[in-house]
């Protein structure tokens, strides 16, 4: 992914049955865990059938931690993924 360009991320969201799960409050928090680079938390838009479009944007080369969080239902959940970022 290049930086200080816009990246559009979509999410889907399933329960353990394999229903859409649609009436979550998803974000993500990116972390560049070699440099803080301060809060970068974008909310993500529901799509529908359990899908969800988030924009973001990496300041910086270098590899970034992106924490997918939902709260769905009074509970929380967070993925966890690793993305290097490129000039």
């Amino acid at each position: 992914m290049p930086i200080n360009t816009d990246q559009e991320l979509l999410i889907s969201l399933h329960d353990e049955l394999g229903n859409p799960v649609n009436d979550a409050i998803v974000a993500l928090d990116l972390v560049m865990p070699e440099m803080p680079m301060g809060q970068n938390k974008p909310l993500a838009d529901p799509l529908g059938d359990g899908r969800y479009k988030v924009h973001a944007l990496y300041t910086m080369t270098g590899n970034w931690t992106i924490y997918v969080r939902v709260n769905h239902q009074g509970k929380q959940y967070v993925a966890t993924f690793e993305q290097a970022v490129v000039a």
